[in-house]
């Protein structure tokens, strides 16, 4: 619970000079690994101490903090802004006052300044909804694989450690693959593939990549944490692959899980990914879903950044939608090209209303309208808006991986 008056805090962004006092902070609130992350965060690619937000007691020290990872998804074809929140967390006695809250609304406001219209995390089930937070895209599809059922592998199959020369086709197999989706994370450069690769060992998230390869070369990648939660060998990413390769490639990753001590294979891929299809038909049993926490914090800039999208979605039908996002109305005006305005300025030939948060589930296509409907959502419309919904708000494939 917590209390109507805010503590003696002061929020601020994050310097140079609270690196040190971050990591310490981390590792005292989440553990060893979180905090050599926040360490590590702060020389990141895209990222700097400064996307830090902290809230300090008047002593100076940190008891709250949290990290605004600037990202690009891709929608499409249009590129969209946005931050990955993470890192959140909060002294044990300052916790329940509101400390957090006021941080959380301070980083919101830092990121509508900066145009920047969503905001998405992955963290504790159902409590962020409070702050405009729901369920959209796929962000784990857990599997585990026996050692046994994966077979063993065959020449002239081999795997090696990837080093920082494979650092180029590292990304291009990564975006080649990405590249297939409708909406998909789109800054994965070769800075933050090298930064993958070699700047966060000892962190939560370190990983080693290796390189898959044939007598003819290197033909695809796998990405295994260096922990995982259910002690198991934690695949993590992939590249695309044949079958004849993705099954080598399950056979090689048992000759490593019973090298590294780890009882069984733990997958986290998308859906359509190969290597998890060859895995489910050897027997792997699912065994949790995730999805991504997203707030649209700017519906109306998101709407205008989609504007090329919903041009070639309703491909010239000449409709007036008038969505009303409760208080916010949005004209949406179909054509050769499509236009948003204010509501109210012409008579709409079709309406609708849904929430910030059911709008950010629609642009990200995890659910349509008939979804959000069905299952009870507070969203309406009348016949012509339902379907000019369903060409503007199709569902979508998506996936998208955690920056960092």
């Amino acid at each position: 619970m917590t209390t109507d008056r805010l503590p003696a805090v002061t929020l601020r962004r994050a310097a140079q000079a609270d690196i040190a006092g971050l990591a310490a902070f981390n590792a005292q609130v989440h553990g060893a690994g979180i905090g050599v992350l926040a360490e590590r965060l702060c020389a990141a690619p895209h990222c700097t101490p400064s996307d830090f937000w902290v809230a300090c007691d008047p002593r100076g020290s940190i008891v709250s903090s949290l990290v605004l990872m600037p990202g690009v998804l891709e929608i499409g074809t249009t590129p969209v802004p946005y931050a990955e929140v993470g890192l959140v967390g909060t002294a044990e006695r300052w916790r329940g006052l509101g400390v957090c809250s006021a941080l959380i609304r301070k980083a919101h406001a830092d990121l509508c300044a900066r145009g920047i219209p969503l905001a998405m995390l992955l963290g504790i089930r159902d409590y962020y909804a409070r702050f405009g937070y729901v369920y959209t895209v796929p962000a784990g599809l857990y599997a585990t694989l026996a050692l046994d059922a994966a077979g063993t592998a065959s020449p002239p199959y081999h795997l090696r450690p990837a080093g920082l020369g494979d650092v180029a086709q590292l990304t291009a197999w990564y975006r080649d693959l990405a590249g297939r989706r409708d909406v998909r994370g789109a800054r994965r450069d070769e800075a933050a593939t090298r930064y993958l690769l070699a700047g966060l060992g000892g962190s939560a998230t370190a990983s080693s990549f290796y390189l898959l390869s044939d007598a003819a070369g290197p033909v695809g990648y796998v990405r295994v944490a260096d922990e995982s939660e259910d002690g198991g060998l934690y695949i993590n990413e992939a590249s695309d692959l044949s079958p004849a390769a993705a099954h080598a490639l399950l056979g090689l990753l048992a000759e490593l899980a019973r090298r590294r001590g780890r009882p069984h294979l733990r997958f986290n891929l998308a859906a359509d990914h190969p290597l998890r299809t060859v895995a489910l038909e050897l027997g792997a049993s699912p065994t949790s879903t995730y999805a991504w926490q997203v707030a649209l914090l700017q519906p109306r800039a998101l709407l205008h950044t989609l504007r090329a999208e919903f041009t070639r979605r309703l491909d010239g039908w000449p409709v007036d939608l008038e969505l009303n996002l409760c208080g916010e109305g949005v004209c949406l005006r179909g054509g050769p090209t499509v236009t948003i305005g204010a509501a109210g300025q012409t008579a709409p030939t079709a309406t609708a209303t849904a929430a910030a948060g059911h709008l950010a589930q629609l642009c990200l296509g995890s659910h349509t309208f008939a979804d959000l409907a069905a299952a009870g959502a507070d969203v309406d419309a009348d016949d012509k808006g339902r379907e000019a919904l369903a060409l503007l708000f199709p569902r979508l494939i998506g996936w998208i991986d955690p920056l960092y």
